[in-house]
């Protein structure tokens, strides 16, 4: 099971991401 800190993280990330 992933914990939803895991999930909120890589959600983040991936928003950094995009910004650039």
């Amino acid at each position: 099971m992933v914990p939803e800190w895991q999930c909120a993280k890589r959600r983040v990330e991936k928003a950094k991401q995009i910004e650039g």
